[in-house]
């Protein structure tokens, strides 16, 4: 046998025992299945098994294989692997995924892992998991050696192709695969890159970072300094403060400590910034307090008039060091803040007023204070000596008293630290040697016992239960204003925009991510032709109807582009029916729409109190709007963010064209707000046209889609019917399914919607 026919046969017989494609997939899914459970936290093992996941997914996908990683048994064996608390968080994301009408599936398990997992070997962050577990927090930076990052030169001779290895173990890789390196303390791997004249950016050794030919920037949020993530010198952990969540009015303690004693000179981190009330442009320049012991923001009422900022009154109960519950009247106003150098806007929706904070004039920073700090030379401190302290940020805002950078000198030193809105100088200076203030803030407010007998008589009183009226945030009346402004008739429906935080919303070219998807769906089509077909009637029923339209590529988009991947839905209690869910929440670069919209207010009414309302009379009628959540238009400026990929006529041997969504999404978090919006707003602008109580019955006896009324005489009921009908229409809004137990009633409404004759009686 010739030398090259042996060798092909050999590697056939090889295939065909250990390299089909059945027992390659079979082997991955028992290796993330079977492995040994990862216990506490295991940082190291959760990046191995959440690359190992990703690895296993990406391979069975290009095998045509990933259907198998999808079953729910499947995934539960693979979920057990992690640990408790990781076990506990998704079954958080399985409950969001069935809200949005879907199954989870292996893309989303494996992007939960990932996340995890970056999470917990986050260089700088990464230990606030592990400190109660025993670890050493992050290390102190050790004294300065007199010479600046990066400042050596080195000489490289060009003739030397020897690889690079590693200057810890030795072997042929780079310090970033290094794992000796990651679990170097800071102050160590930066005494190794100093000691081995590396590049600070990209470690390896032949010139310095300013000269460093990767163009990457540390990637901890705030930095973008041109070194590694892993030489980034960060602040010490800071003990968290434990803070309590509830609905309603629930009671809250706010603490706040800062002290000065003696001849010693205490800086507090104090800054400048602009407030403005919330929905105003009137600002106003002033001092805030970034105090991490407070779980709670105020501002005094000076402050809050200067601003024309107003809230509801509140009585607390306020305990000091001297004085216990005491009663205070305050109010909670909304505000509005940025940094002096800033155009960046941060909501504080909720900030207590009071008379004065009192924060003395002793802990402000002088210029003199700074001059003779070695460590703080390059540093630029905002001017804080010709205002005063009106304002005290808590941890209830953590983005804006968060750490970004740190800089410390000798033990005793004070500390600067960096956040979004300045630098700040914290602990004793040198004071001029007269006697400074001594000052202490502890504050506990509780809710008033008369508020607190109005809640309870309000939880006991059965009124509640069929009461729908809800209170509304500052973001869900930001949403109301919108589509009030902004409510048009377009076509027979109304149209509404799209409530994004901030436009243009950030979003990235997810196109890559949508044919992935796209891709997948085609194999699970090409296995199941019944439900290929019924895919390829749906999507040509979404453009037949004008809930979608094809896209004019040749023509650049309006905005913002960002592409859906969708998905078949069946209901195993209707099995001949299938759906087709775009998903709103699925991500590209940690960013999904879902993330950068905001939800709008619940408009729902209360399902006890629609089912009393529905008992209250004889002769009852339900009714149901068909496809509900596609009769509201979006304007087409928006619509370049409904974006999504399909084969024309279904043909998916063909390029995928573009094509756009006209109507809000089924899976959007805006969207049931925004259909319940615009079938309320029908009732206010065509209301008034009827003679019955069809508007109040739009607002107050109608669950999502589903219309649950009931009246005394059979006349009413027949007139009620119709004109709900008409109602509705006028709106774009078709009611369907009607029922009734009231024979004369259901064949009126049967014949006038179109059903067949005859009527229901449903189980009431």
């Amino acid at each position: 046998m010739p030398s090259g026919e042996g060798y092909m046969r050999a590697k056939a017989m090889l295939q065909e025992r250990f390299g089909t494609p059945f027992m390659i997939a079979d082997a991955w899914i028992r290796k993330v299945t079977g492995g040994r459970k990862i216990t506490g936290r295991d940082k190291r093992a959760l990046r191995e098994f959440a690359d190992e996941l990703q690895v296993c997914s990406l391979t069975l996908d290009a095998m045509g294989y990933i259907g198998d990683l999808s079953p729910q048994l499947v995934l539960v064996q693979i979920v057990e692997r992690l640990p408790l608390y990781l076990c506990g968080r998704w079954l958080s994301v399985v409950r969001r995924i069935r809200r949005e009408d879907r199954l989870p599936n292996i893309f989303d398990l494996v992007d939960f892992v990932q996340g995890a997992a970056d999470e917990e070997n986050d260089p700088v962050y990464g230990r606030l998991l592990t400190k109660d577990q025993g670890g050493r927090g992050i290390s102190q930076n050790k004294k300065s050696t007199g010479l600046k990052k990066g400042a050596f030169s080195t000489t490289a001779t060009g003739n030397d192709v020897t690889p690079q290895l590693c200057v810890i173990c030795k072997e042929s890789h780079s310090l970033f695969g290094c794992d000796k390196f990651k679990r170097m303390q800071l102050d160590d791997r930066l005494k190794l890159v100093r000691e081995n004249r590396l590049c600070f950016n990209c470690l390896e050794k032949g010139h310095m970072s300013r000269n460093c030919k990767l163009k990457r920037v540390c990637s901890v949020y705030g930095c973008n300094r041109k070194h590694t993530k892993f030489l980034h010198q960060q602040k010490p952990e800071q003990p968290q403060q434990a803070q309590e969540e509830a609905v309603g009015p629930s009671p809250e303690k706010i603490e706040s400590h800062v002290t000065g004693a003696g001849n010693m000179k205490v800086l507090l981190p104090i800054v400048p910034v602009w407030v403005y009330a919330a929905g105003s442009n009137i600002g106003v320049e002033t001092l805030a307090l970034l105090d991490s012991g407070s779980t709670s923001t105020f501002c005094t009422k000076k402050l809050a008039a200067r601003v024309k900022a107003s809230g509801l009154s509140s009585i607390v109960s306020v305990s000091t060091l001297e004085r216990a519950n005491s009663e205070l009247q305050t109010s909670v106003v909304s505000l509005k803040v940025a940094a002096k150098s800033s155009s960046r806007m941060v909501n504080l929706s909720k900030v207590y007023t009071k008379t004065d904070i009192n924060i003395n004039s002793d802990h402000l920073l002088m210029k003199e204070d700074v001059d003779k700090l070695q460590h703080l030379t390059d540093v630029d401190f905002p001017s804080t000596t010709k205002l005063q302290v009106d304002l005290l940020i808590g941890q209830d805002y953590p983005e804006l008293i968060c750490p970004l950078e740190i800089r410390r000198g000798e033990p005793r030193d004070p500390y600067a630290v960096r956040t979004v809105l300045g630098w700040t100088l914290n602990g004793p200076v040198q004071s001029d040697g007269r006697k400074m203030a001594v000052t202490s803030h502890y504050i506990s407010d509780e809710i008033s016992l008369e508020d607190q007998c109005k809640l309870f008589w309000s939880l006991e009183g059965i009124e509640t239960l069929h009461c729908d009226a809800k209170g509304m945030s500052v973001k869900d009346r930001e949403v109301l204003k919108l589509w009030e402004d902004n409510v048009v008739m377009n076509g027979g429906h109304y149209q509404l925009p799209i409530p994004f935080k901030e436009r243009p919303p950030p979003l990235c070219d997810n196109r890559w991510m949508a044919q992935q998807r796209l891709h997948s769906l085609r194999r699970r089509l090409l296995r199941d032709t019944a439900m290929h077909a019924k895919y390829s009637q749906g999507m040509a029923d979404l453009v037949a109807k004008g809930y979608a339209e094809e896209v004019d590529e040749t023509q650049p988009p309006n905005g913002t582009c960002w592409y859906l991947p969708h998905h078949p839905v069946i209901n195993p209690k209707k099995p001949d029916k299938l759906r087709i869910v775009f998903d709103c929440a699925a991500k590209c670069l940690g960013v999904g729409l879902n993330d950068v919209v905001m939800q709008g207010p619940d408009l729902t009414n209360k399902l006890t109190g629609v089912l009393l309302r529905f008992r209250r009379a004889p002769i009852a009628i339900m009714a149901d709007v068909e496809a509900m959540f596609r009769q509201v238009t979006v304007h087409p400026d928006e619509r370049d963010v409904l974006r999504f990929l399909w084969w024309p006529d279904g043909r998916v041997d063909e390029d995928p064209k573009t094509y756009r969504m006209c109507v809000h999404l089924f899976g959007g978090t805006w969207s049931p707000s925004c259909c319940s919006f615009a079938m309320r707003q029908t009732a206010k602008d065509y209301g008034d046209q009827c003679n019955t109580q069809a508007p109040r019955v739009v607002e107050m006896n109608f669950y999502v889609d589903d219309c649950l009324v009931s009246v005394e005489e059979e006349d009413e009921a027949i007139r009620l019917a119709s004109e709900l009908r008409t109602l509705l229409q006028k709106g774009g809004f078709r009611l369907a399914k009607w029922m009734s137990s009231n024979k004369s009633s259901a064949n009126h409404t049967s014949t006038r919607s179109g059903q067949a004759s005859g009527w229901t009686r449903p189980e009431l």
